[in-house]
């Protein structure tokens, strides 16, 4: 769950992730769309807590729906059905903002979309909203 191996046994001298990378995957109607959802909303301010004693003082929560980037890429389109090279693009824009988000060089092209904005029309993608969650005045 920590990025760059960061584990329970890590103490407070130990330095904070840059950033942790969730991936849910399931069965339909398993509950991963609802846990997303309740992450998104409440997850800043309840990891928060548990994550200070390791030197983080903020955590901001996105949510992104590759099936979300797939359809509004296939919506702007114009295509209907599944089409592997809009699957191809999609994955790839997810991973070039993803790997932008945690400072991992994208190669060349054009800039990635920050991850609050990948895939923002449909219902499932999106950020915590406003400012992250933080202990102190930071």
């Amino acid at each position: 769950f920590f990025a760059r191996g960061m584990s329970d046994s890590q103490g407070p001298d130990s330095p904070p992730p840059p950033g942790a990378l969730v991936l849910m995957c399931g069965l339909p109607a398993a509950g991963k769309s609802t846990l997303s959802a309740a992450l998104l909303r409440d997850g800043a301010k309840e990891l928060l807590p548990r994550l200070a004693p390791f030197g983080v003082s903020a955590v901001r929560v996105f949510w992104l729906s590759f099936d979300d980037v797939l359809g509004n890429l296939a919506a702007a389109c114009g295509h209907t059905g599944y089409s592997p090279e809009l699957w191809h693009q999609a994955r790839d824009s997810v991973l070039r903002s993803v790997r932008h988000h945690f400072g991992v060089a994208c190669g060349d092209g054009p800039p990635p979309a920050p991850l609050a904005q990948l895939g923002e029309s449909g219902g499932g993608s999106g950020s915590s909203g406003g400012a992250p969650a933080s202990g102190g005045d930071s």
